[in-house]
């Protein structure tokens, strides 16, 4: 028992050992490629195999602390593999690993300490796979499956849903979205503002931001410029006639055609209120997807198919 039990500490110190050596030398040769770049390609053709080296001969090093604790032979072709996966695996998840966990701004790559003592995990969690026992093994493969999927429900609630796509493709603020309805008129899809057209589609109604106005003042050129109330005024201009509403803090501007009634018109400027999810889908179409075929992409389409947005 006591034999077993020596066994397991020093396959446990190995893994931490791999988890430690791993840590500082990533950050280190992060720092040398991103060097390395600045040299050009053939620099980075030098750079790359000889970092892969030194993560080698560093981890071939940590073998030595017990030899037998891997699956893997104790030869040192065997040392040689178990290093270049510890270190070749490692890095790439602690590479993802700080992608994501940017990506859902958890702070970690802003604290040099919280991210050295993270950058153990990626690098243990394979060494720690590659045991020979196997309850150490599986305990290694578990905790990197449940961290894992942490990281992606994290991820996918840091995607941006469709609605935010939309309202970041059109460059608007949300808050600017207003809507109404009309008896007698009808929504055009994808105008990029709330546009209502009578059935005969000679008269339109339109909700959305003012233009060209100084808040609380008549906008220029206005023929008739009438305040109804402390939050309604309307104004009539040679083609079109608009009401300026106040909702909430801000101006929204509700014209038509001089085809529509003004009461008509003011009864779409009281019933005017923000946009919903839906009303957004409708009003602004969804950007054209982007050709990323990266990494990341993957993983983000990963954590939207588990877990949604």
């Amino acid at each position: 028992m006591n034999g077993a039990g020596e066994s397991v500490k020093r396959s446990l110190a190995r893994v931490g050992l791999a988890g430690l050596a791993g840590a500082f030398l990533a950050p280190l040769a992060v720092s040398f490629g991103v060097v390395a770049m600045f040299g050009g390609g053939s620099a980075l053709l030098i750079a790359g195999p000889a970092l892969f080296a030194v993560f080698v001969v560093v981890l071939m090093a940590v073998t030595r602390v017990a030899p037998e604790a891997s699956w893997l032979p104790s030869s040192r072709g065997g040392r040689f593999v178990w290093a270049a996966l510890v270190g070749g695996i490692g890095f790439g998840l602690w590479l993802l690993a700080w992608d994501i966990t940017d990506e859902v701004h958890l702070g970690i790559s802003q604290s040099q300490p919280l991210w050295l003592l993270l950058g153990v995990v990626p690098f243990a969690l394979v060494a720690g796979v590659l045991l020979r026992r196997w309850y150490l093994a599986l305990g290694s493969l578990v905790v990197f499956v449940a961290v894992s999927l942490v990281l992606l429900h994290a991820l996918a609630g840091a995607v941006p849903s469709d609605v935010d796509q939309r309202i970041a493709a059109a460059q608007v603020d949300r808050s600017s979205l207003m809507v109404t309805a009309v008896p007698g008129y009808e929504p055009v899809p994808q105008q990029r503002t709330w546009y209502l057209s009578s059935r005969s589609g000679s008269s339109y109604i339109a909700v959305g931001p003012p233009l060209g106005t100084t808040p609380g003042q008549c906008t220029y050129g206005a023929l008739t410029c009438e305040t109804e109330s402390p939050t309604l005024r309307y104004e009539l201009f040679d083609d079109t006639q608009q009401y300026i509403r106040v909702i909430g803090t801000q101006e929204t501007q509700i014209s038509a055609s001089r085809t529509v009634d003004r009461d008509t018109l003011r009864t779409a400027a009281q019933s005017a209120h923000p946009a919903s999810d839906d009303d957004i889908r409708f009003m602004l179409p969804l950007p054209r997807p982007k050709q990323d075929r990266s990494v990341m992409a993957s993983v983000r389409d990963l954590a939207e198919a588990m877990f949604g947005r």
